[in-house]
């Protein structure tokens, strides 16, 4: 699995997320699960997604099986973020190694 993360700047990172929690769930071809330790993640069909508040912002966290599946996943994140009247200029997305397991998007 490819993963990729971004920070939002915001002062507001637990209204953040969860506006943005309820925004993304109610797409139609999105699964909610929840993973261990507690983690909401977003199943799209090309990807799943993550978004968490954070001590800097609100955290998003893509992750897909290829470049363009991870693609996909950050596009809808950011139109979402963009939705929610936050900038989306300087959102920048980072490619997380594999060893990183900070967070685990493992869903079936």
């Amino acid at each position: 699995m490819l993963r990729s993360t971004a920070v939002v700047a915001t002062a507001s990172a637990h209204r953040d997320a969860e506006a943005l929690l309820a925004l993304l769930a109610s797409a139609p071809s999105v699964r909610v699960e929840t993973t261990q330790p507690s983690i909401t993640c977003l199943v799209f069909p090309f990807g799943v997604a993550a978004v968490l508040p954070g001590p800097d912002g609100l955290v998003l966290i893509a992750s897909a099986t290829d470049a363009t599946s991870l693609g996909l996943v950050e596009d809808v994140l950011d139109r979402s973020v963009a939705t929610l009247g936050r900038s989306v200029a300087d959102l920048d997305w980072h490619f997380a190694s594999a060893d990183d397991r900070a967070v685990h998007l493992a869903v079936a």
